[in-house]
């Protein structure tokens, strides 16, 4: 059927689903395209610069006309860094954007310092606007707090609000969040550079009184102020919550008076907070028994928790605390949570207890962990989380203990993140046998220990076995076993079908192997005295130049003693690395 034959609406319907070359493209073919083509292309406007903006508001400008006409169709619009608006360009964003829906604003600045009350209007946007992001970073505190009270007080059709900045943080009272909920009665996500204040006995009193706002469902503030008093607010007040950021557990006291009187008062509203999935949590090492409390009182309303993010932060001085404020778990939701992100600071790795044998974890597609000084055991964590798929692991030594003895169970890994971390040669073969869907690998300042069974005249990292869709090295150095110094040479051999493209700054490559040299060593490693680029060159011209070449592993171990110069050749024969792997789409080493 020819466009002409159909309606303008749904032609129009069909474009909202095109990329805009491939509009361009039916355009050509047939001009009752066009008019779609121009109602959809202002549907969404990204300003990056002040000469974009000025090309599109002003008033002598070809484009302001086009504007004018599409204007209304717009419904997105995003403002990049360092883009300089007074309240009279904004006032213009608004007359030629009025059914604007969406705003994003990096980084807000306003050229002007000193403005009426009401310079930032909004007020053209009351009835359209209901996605606000506004990074308020350069803004005085003053300033921040003008802009918030205009954005509640005009801005009543919002649903998702959005202000973020650093250094000053908002105090919101009880009755500031009652008349906040009323400003924006239909919000349902909020994310505010903000904290909540202790909350009296009189206001907790109050809290049975409040009207729920079933529609609200996620809320992202700062709450380490009168937790569990909090808690009961958000259970009362949003009985549909489904992400809370975040719980901060600093005090070290025993639960308080009122504090025991919120959790009575929790405890007797039917069926509390059994739409949260996702809580973000920060513990002061002082404080884990707080949290543990807090956690079991949770738990005790059996709330189907499926995200957690919980950060341990120092505060303990001495090196053996007491047991009761070891344990910083998540293993009571063990059996419905599928993400986890853990992060423990420094000092703080004696604290670390995630997975061990009696802990598994049937759901878990997603682990986070970032601990320094510590170790994570790979093949508990495969074994108690079957169906993970992503494994991001940072700041300590990630390790492999399983009896050879035991009969190997394969595992659905698809994405491996290290960073900052320490792993042998023997766990990335164990990796590469065992997680054959394993497609993502990241090496991100990662040191490699060689094997103890493989000889000193083959250092090799044997993941032959995975066929890599992206392979991601940067700032990897290889420590033999029986060797302190490290290595920085590596050479990838892939499986001899395949053919891959390296996207590396420096390569030389032959038709089934690549030579990568990464120029900057750390503290222990060996410099080859390679200085210059021409120099590289000359050492790996070999593998460059031979046509014929199909290097197999002995041989380069031949072509590389025979390139040695100044007298080296008992040095660098051994100053590489062989690393095996079956295939890669994307490989890219960098520095």
């Amino acid at each position: 059927m020819l466009t002409s034959e159909l309606p303008v609406e749904i032609t129009l319907l069909f474009t909202r689903y095109l990329n805009p070359k491939d509009k361009i493209q039916c355009c050509l073919v047939c001009k009752n395209w066009l008019r779609a083509f121009q109602e959809t292309v202002f549907e969404t406007i990204i300003i990056e610069s002040i000469v974009d903006f000025n090309h599109l508001t002003a008033q002598t400008n070809t484009g302001s006309n086009v504007l004018q006409i599409h204007g209304h169709d717009t419904r997105t619009l995003e403002i990049g860094k360092n883009v300089f608006l007074n309240s009279q360009e904004l006032y213009a964003l608004q007359q030629h954007l009025p059914n604007l829906q969406n705003f994003k604003w990096d980084n807000s600045q306003f050229r002007e310092f000193l403005q009426p009350p009401d310079t930032y209007g909004w007020n053209l946007w009351a009835e359209s606007l209901v996605d606000l992001d506004v990074s308020l970073e350069s803004h005085t505190r003053s300033e921040q707090t003008k802009i918030f009270d205009l954005i509640r007080s005009n801005l009543c059709r919002l649903k998702r609000l959005k202000l973020s900045s650093s250094g000053h943080m908002a105090i919101l009272t009880f009755d500031d969040c009652e008349l906040l909920n009323d400003q924006l009665p239909e919000l349902t996500y909020m994310s505010l550079r903000a904290r909540f204040k202790e909350m009296s006995y009189d206001k907790l009193s109050k809290v049975k009184e409040v009207k729920p706002r079933p529609c609200f469902k996620t809320l992202k503030m700062d709450i380490r102020n009168s937790t569990h008093e909090w808690m009961y607010y958000i259970a009362a007040k949003y009985p549909n919550i489904s992400t809370i950021q975040s719980f901060y557990f600093q005090r070290s006291k025993n639960v308080d008076p009122p504090t025991s009187q919120a959790l009575s008062l929790l405890a007797e509203l039917p069926r509390p907070l059994q739409q949260l999935e996702t809580i973000f949590m920060s513990v002061e090492a002082t404080c884990t028994y707080i949290y543990r409390s807090f956690v079991s009182q949770l738990y005790a309303f059996n709330i189907p928790v499926k995200k957690i993010e919980l950060g341990v932060n120092s505060g303990w001085t001495l090196k053996n605390p007491p047991r009761e404020h070891r344990l910083v778990t998540t293993e009571l939701w063990a059996n419905t949570l599928e993400k986890v992100s853990i992060a423990y600071y420094t000092g703080c790795s004696h604290f670390f207890c995630f997975c061990d044998d009696s802990v598994y974890y049937p759901r878990l597609v997603y682990l986070n962990i970032s601990v320094c000084g510590a170790s994570v055991l790979l093949n508990i964590v495969l074994t108690n989380c079957p169906s993970l798929m992503t494994l991001k692991v940072a700041g300590n030594t990630l390790e492999n203990k399983s009896n050879p003895s035991t009969p190997s169970i394969k595992h659905g890994l698809r994405d491996l993140s290290l960073m900052n971390e320490e792993v042998s040669a023997n766990t990335l073969n164990y990796i590469s046998t065992n997680c054959n869907d394993l497609k993502k690998m990241l090496l991100d300042c990662v040191t490699i220990i060689g094997s103890q069974r493989i000889s000193n005249y083959e250092n090799c990292i044997d993941m032959s076995s995975t066929h890599f869709s992206k392979l991601y090295i940067r700032h990897v150095q290889y420590t033999p076993y029986s060797k302190g110094h490290a290595i920085e040479v590596f050479v990838f051999i892939p499986s001899p079908e395949k053919e891959e493209e390296i996207r590396s700054p420096i390569r030389f490559c032959t038709e089934n192997a690549c030579v990568r040299f990464s120029a900057g060593v750390g503290a222990n490693g060996i410099r080859l005295g390679l200085g210059t680029q021409k120099m590289r060159e000359k050492y790996f011209s070999t593998f460059s130049d031979d046509p014929r070449s199909q290097y197999r592993n002995d041989q380069c171990l031949k072509v590389l003693k025979r390139m040695s110069l100044d007298r080296r050749e008992d040095t660098i024969y051994h100053l590489y690395v062989t690393f095996k792997y079956g295939s890669v789409q994307d490989f890219v080493f960098d520095d």
